[in-house]
Formats: structure tokens, C-alpha cells, sequence
């Protein structure tokens, strides 16, 4: 027997299969009988079950039971060191900026001056969950960068989250020629100048910027930057400028598009990482056959991106010098399993739910319905390698470090936004299935798992 989380939602326009994540339960009898029943029989009824159930028995039963038997954009932005000097040798920079702190909106990585903060490019040391990394700006192409102390916003290149911007430091080096950010036309005229800058950055409260498993490393998701290309997702046609509704939903897609980009790096990792502790072949084939998901989700993502903006878009060369390198320890390793992949994952069919709801483009319901099936069957993977971890936790240290990590892993509220359509959501929807998700999957869930 397993526990499930069935997704109840209004669903109102997308009609979609009813999601449940089966879960394991709390008896830890590690008997490995592999049946993997990923039956998909995925009942697009409108009665609003929503079934993800694996009836897509996402179960990959395992009765691996490890669920024990459970019965139940740019370049990427590397953090400097915070010295407030100019940027490296042969860059454009000037002088470190000390005065002038703005006020973060988070939304886009960017900021409004007038509000003075106590962050700022002097403050030395750094709180915790601030650092210095690069942002950039566009300008016309041959026009100079602005002065650092002339720039009120800049944006990060990276996505999950977006952080906030506190303030900008110097000029560091200008790329010339270079397609707009988010590729908004396939004519060369519309090539430009991108200007980087160093900046001080925090904690994100971009409602829409992290979703699924992300690539952390050094505690910030790592993504690919944008470039034009079609073999990653078709454009749609051309009908001239994007409507500034096309142009929010596709710089939405084009951030979902990179983090599930990322994810299929993020899996490769965790395959490794299981491998190195000696997980059951059904893990590990559960995680080979994730990372495939994700493949397919970025293909989905960059195509409806594509289709919004008019032209092919796809992920540029992805920097992965930090990305292989595995956690130092089982617990370190149980830590990233919990928040990304048992609290990630869960919440990623959620916020997919919620966005389901109120969407009723064809294209993107079909996009939402296959990213809501796999998520389910992501976030019952983590949660049977959580159960797996546990198993190994002899001593209880496992336990009681992640029973902290939990302590502090709920998500914040999103500020308001009505956007809605084309996969957008209100801030409030999907708030409310956060906190129902965390209320009565998460937390009992670990607590199951770890009595």
C-alpha cells in the first residue's frame, strides 16, 4: 500500500489529468522486489481527477521498496570576491561604487533607486545570502556602457531564483554584437551591446523564477544562457513585434525552458551521487530515465518560448566547471535530496497544477500536462531515495540536520501579481497550493519517513 498526494484542484480550462504522487510510507523493510509499474493510464477526465497517479502509477513501485516497503541569460554570473575594485584585466571598469544602495524589486533581478538599504558594495563582510556577482544591461550597439554610478538596474543571467539587486559596483567588460537577451527578433538588426557589471545581490522574491530539480552549485542554480537556434524548440510564426503579454509569458518560458535545461545535468549528478553511495538499480535507472524527462520538458519550453516571441531559441554552451562535483558527504548529499528533490519536485507538479488552472492556450495546457505527469513521478523518486538515505542513517545525525533544513525550507509568499494565461498564474493560487503542499505532503511525509 502506498500514501498519495492527490492534487484536488479547480480545474477550469486545461481539463487535465488529476495528479498523485504515491509516496512511501514509514516501515523501512528494504526489500528490493523491482516492480515497476509506470501504467500510464492518464485519464484526461474532466471531472478533475487529475490523476498523475501513475495510474501513471509513478510508483515505479520499486516495491523497491525502498520506499521500504513503505507500505505508503549572458554569461553565468560566478560569485566574485567582495573587494569593490574593477573587474579583471583588459575589462572596462571603473571604480568601486560606495554610495548610492537601491531598493530590490526581485521580479527581474532588478532595482528602483531611493530606498537606502544597509547592503551595499562597501559592506564588507557580506551578510549571509548576499554575494557579488555579475548583471548586465543592454545598449544599442557602438553606444557606450553607462558609468556604474549612472545604472539604477541591471539583470542576473541566472533563474532559480532570480536574486534581488542591492547594488552595483563597477563596469567590468562589454560584449559586442550580441543577440538581445531574449532573442525577440532573428533579424541581425537586432543585435546589441551587453554591458557587465559587478553588483552586490540577495535573497530573490521572484515568484515565477524556480521550479523542478535546479543545478546548484556554490548555493546558486546554474543555468545555460539563451541563443538563437531551432533544434531545441521550432519559432512560431512571425507575426511582427510580440504583444507585451506574448513578451512576459515567453521571458517566463525561456527561464522554465533554462532550469529544465539545467535539471538534466542536475540528474546526471544525482545518478552519480547514488552510484557513489551504492543505491538500488532502481534509483538509479529512476533517475536515468528523469533526466530524459527533462530533456523533453526543455524542448517543450523552449519551443512554446519560441512560438510566443516568433523566432527559435535554445540553450547557448552551458558553463560546467563546479557542476560535477559531488557532495562531500551523506548528509550533505541527503540535504540537497530534500530540498530539491523531495520538496523541489513535489512543489513543481503543484505550481504546474495551479498554472493548468487557469490556462486554456492548447499548446501550453499540453506542455503543463506532460511537466505535471513527470514531476510526480520525479518527486515519488525522491522521496524513495530519501527513504533509501534514511535507511543508512545509523546514528540519527542524517535526521536531525535535516529536520533543521526543513525548519527553514518553507517557501515565501510571492508578491501580488494577477498575470495570468498562456502559463502564468496569480500569486495567490499558487501560494495556496505551496502551503497545502507543504502543510500536508511535505511535512508528514518527512515525518513518516523519519520517526
Amino acid at each position: 500500500m502506498r500514501t498519495t498526494l492527490p492534487l484536488f484542484l479547480a480545474m477550469a480550462a486545461c481539463e487535465p489529468t488529476v495528479g498523485e504522487i504515491d509516496l512511501p510510507d514509514a516501515d523501512t523493510d528494504t526489500d528490493t522486489d523491482s516492480d515497476t509499474d509506470s501504467d500510464t493510464d492518464t485519464d484526461t477526465d474532466t471531472d478533475t481527477d487529475t490523476d498523475t497517479d501513475s495510474d501513471s502509477d509513478t510508483d515505479t513501485d520499486s516495491d523497491t521498496d525502498t520506499d521500504t516497503d513503505t507500505d505508503p541569460t549572458g554569461a553565468t554570473a560566478t560569485p566574485t570576491a567582495h573587494t569593490g575594485a574593477s573587474g579583471p584585466t583588459g575589462a572596462t571598469a571603473s571604480t568601486a561604487h560606495t554610495g548610492t544602495v537601491t531598493a530590490a524589486t526581485g521580479a527581474t533581478g532588478t532595482s528602483d533607486t531611493g530606498t537606502s538599504l544597509l547592503v551595499s558594495c562597501s559592506t564588507d563582510p557580506l551578510p549571509a545570502g548576499f554575494y557579488v556577482a555579475e548583471g548586465f544591461r543592454q545598449a544599442a550597439r557602438g553606444e557606450p556602457c553607462p558609468a556604474y554610478d549612472e545604472v539604477s538596474y541591471i539583470t542576473h543571467p541566472q533563474c532559480c531564483p532570480s536574486p534581488s539587486l542591492h547594488d552595483v559596483c563597477t563596469l567590468e567588460r562589454t560584449e559586442q554584437g550580441v543577440p538581445d537577451w531574449y532573442d525577440t527578433s532573428a533579424d541581425t538588426s537586432s543585435l546589441v551591446d551587453r554591458c557587465w557589471y559587478s553588483a552586490v545581490w540577495g535573497p530573490s522574491d521572484d515568484p515565477d523564477s524556480c521550479c523542478g530539480r535546479p543545478l546548484m552549485v556554490d548555493g546558486r542554480a546554474l543555468v545555460a544562457p539563451v541563443t538563437r537556434r531551432s533544434d531545441w524548440g521550432e519559432a512560431g510564426p512571425d507575426d511582427g513585434e510580440p504583444s507585451e503579454e506574448h513578451r512576459r509569458a515567453a521571458a517566463y518560458w525561456l527561464r522554465v525552458a533554462q532550469l529544465e535545461h539545467a535539471s538534466v545535468a542536475s540528474f546526471a549528478r544525482f545518478t552519480l551521487e547514488l552510484l557513489r553511495y551504492g543505491a538500488p538499480p532502481e534509483l538509479v535507472d529512476g533517475s536515468l530515465q528523469a533526466g530524459r524527462d527533462e530533456v523533453e520538458h526543455a524542448r517543450l519550453c523552449y519551443a512554446l518560448a519560441g512560438s510566443l516571441l516568433g523566432t527559435s531559441v535554445g540553450p547557448a554552451p552551458m558553463p560546467l566547471d563546479r557542476a560535477a562535483d559531488l557532495a562531500p558527504s551523506l548528509e550533505a548529499f541527503a540535504e540537497a535530496l530534500l530540498l530539491e528533490g523531495c520538496i523541489g519536485e513535489t512543489l513543481a507538479v503543484l505550481d504546474a497544477a495551479a498554472r493548468l488552472a487557469v490556462t486554456s492556450d492548447p499548446a501550453v495546457c499540453d506542455a503543463l500536462q506532460t511537466i505535471l505527469d513527470d514531476e510526480a513521478r520525479h518527486a515519488s523518486l525522491a522521496w524513495r531515495a530519501m527513504a533509501w538515505v534514511l535507511s543508512r542513517d545509523y546514528d540519527g545525525r542524517v535526521r536531525a540536520h535535516l529536520d533543521r533544513v526543513l525548519a527553514d525550507a518553507r517557501p515565501e509568499a510571492a508578491p501580488a501579481s494577477e498575470l495570468h494565461g498562456l502559463g502564468l498564474v496569480p500569486s495567490d493560487r499558487r501560494d495556496a497550493a505551496f502551503d497545502r503542499g507543504f502543510d500536508e505532503v511535505i511535512t508528514p511525509m518527512w515525518r513518516a519517513l523519519a520517526a
